[in-house]
């Protein structure tokens, strides 16, 4: 199955009231912009659209973890004047990063991604490749963390 060209992300940012909360819970505090990206982009080049954003110049140094989430209810065709449901989505989990594949003894696939010591994303990831399969019934998201 080829790659498609472009594809939405959800981009999960803490609010800035979210530094100074206490005892909050910090996953419902997050927030959820959708953003589109190119199949060929790489982390680098999303962060710096990032920073140059209103919205990212607050956040200093940063990495990104890539999420998902599970669709719990699919939107139905209604009935007839019958306003159509919202897809529903459970909770974002963490993307784990597929084990390098062996082609040859001694040689390793190079084009499989993989998560830099610190569970993050490195700069040069390629996104296309860590968002790559069937996504259907899961959304795609990445998850802002502080450095």
């Amino acid at each position: 199955m080829a790659k498609p060209a472009a594809f939405e992300v959800t981009l999960l940012v803490p609010p800035q009231t979210f530094l100074a909360a206490k005892g909050s819970d910090r996953a419902s505090a997050l927030l959820e912009l959708p953003i589109p990206i190119s199949a060929q982009d790489a982390v680098h080049e999303l962060r710096q659209i990032i920073v140059e954003s209103p919205e990212g110049c607050w956040l200093g140094a940063f990495s990104l973890v890539p999420v998902y989430s599970n669709l719990v209810q699919a939107a139905v065709e209604p009935a007839e004047g019958v306003e159509a449901a919202e897809a529903k989505w459970g909770e974002w989990t963490e993307l784990a990063a597929p084990e390098p594949i062996k082609i040859q003894a001694g040689v390793v696939d190079t084009k499989t991604w993989r998560l830099t010591s610190e569970g993050v994303l490195g700069d040069y990831a390629d996104l296309g490749a860590v968002f790559d399969g069937e996504w259907e019934t899961r959304k795609r998201g990445l998850r802002v963390q502080f450095s």
